[in-house]
């Protein structure tokens, strides 16, 4: 159930920012991104409980981050040749929005990371050295990803 929701509200985000960006707006590797992202969900869902949530805390932590600096940026009339100031004012809405969701998606994970890997008197997160390993190597990959995106 969780899996099956996540997808459905990343789906209907990219539906959405395809209605809302104009295509000579969005990046040039899209696909990629699209597959990364489908890649980046699936592996760790096959590897387990644990992988997936660490994975969609860290995924989710970089995206609030990257929608609110898109959104400061947006406000400061950054918006590109392509959006008018309509265009630029919905899109800030739709950035709020789906940050908001985002949110709720890691605040989610998170809880059923307690629920399912740390005692009640532990600390909220009991990660190993393997898991910072890779929240890192998603965090990395992630901003790294954006950077390419505003470069290309």
């Amino acid at each position: 159930d969780f899996v099956r929701r996540h997808l459905l509200a990343e789906e209907q985000h990219l539906r959405l920012f395809d209605i809302a960006i104009p295509f000579f707006g969005r990046s040039m590797l899209l696909v990629a991104w699209r597959a990364a992202g489908w890649v980046l969900g699936c592996v760790p869902a096959l590897v387990g409980n644990r992988a997936l949530f660490l994975t969609i805390d860290a995924v989710e932590t970089f995206v609030e981050d990257h929608y609110g600096n898109q959104i400061v940026r947006l406000k400061q009339g950054e918006g590109g040749p392509h959006l008018d100031a309509k265009s630029n004012e919905d899109l800030i809405g739709l950035l709020g929005a789906c940050c908001e969701e985002e949110i709720y998606h890691r605040d989610d994970a998170r809880t059923r990371w307690n629920e399912d890997h740390v005692p009640a008197a532990s600390a909220p997160y009991d990660w190993n050295p393997m898991d910072q390993v890779w929240v890192w190597l998603v965090l990395a990959a992630s901003a790294s990803a954006a950077w390419v995106a505003k470069k290309i």
